[in-house]
């Protein structure tokens, strides 16, 4: 596990040798939302792949445009459902918001809006997967995992052109 102070708030970040688990926000000293979750879903986290944030990772959450060659590998568990709601949802250019029903009929499933919202709740990969991005359809951006505010700066940061993160400093790596 590694962990990084950045001005969204300080970063936790959990790796297997396939991808991205887990990319969670929290205020300093604080467990990030859904950590507890992640460890309850796969007890062995102390035998993940260690990394520290990786320069892929660092330059997609820094970037205020991400280029082609940008990759991320990301390891979602889950079903097929949720899977394609998140490949999805990922294909979204940034800056572009979309409702729970106007991404249901994107998976050609325009009656599963509650079930893509629930999707989005599950969510353990906090801007990678920018369910940031889905908002209700009276305008309200709803809930969010890691605190409406986060959820509110982050969807004005990419409407403007910005960076999702301003700045990342290594603070910690786990063994």
């Amino acid at each position: 596990m590694s962990q990084a102070a950045s001005d969204l708030g300080d970063l936790t970040l959990v790796t297997c040798k396939k991808g991205v688990l887990f990319l969670g926000v929290s205020e300093a000293g604080h467990e990030p939302a859904g950590l507890s979750t992640l460890q309850h879903i796969l007890p062995k986290a102390h035998t993940y792949h260690q990394v520290s944030f990786s320069q892929q990772i660092e330059s997609y959450l820094i970037s205020s445009k991400v280029s082609s060659d940008t990759t991320v590998k990301l390891c979602v568990m889950g079903s097929e459902f949720k899977f394609l709601v998140f490949k999805k949802l990922i294909m979204t250019e940034r800056g572009k918001l979309l409702t729970y029903g106007k991404l249901a009929s994107k998976l050609n499933k325009p009656s599963a809006a509650r079930a893509v919202g629930t999707a989005l709740g599950h969510n353990l990969i906090a801007c990678l997967i920018p369910c940031h991005r889905v908002i209700r359809a009276n305008g309200g951006h709803g809930q969010f995992r890691w605190g409406a505010a986060r959820k509110s700066l982050l969807i004005e940061r990419e409407q403007n052109g910005l960076a999702l993160i301003q700045w990342i400093k290594q603070i910690q790596q786990t063994p």
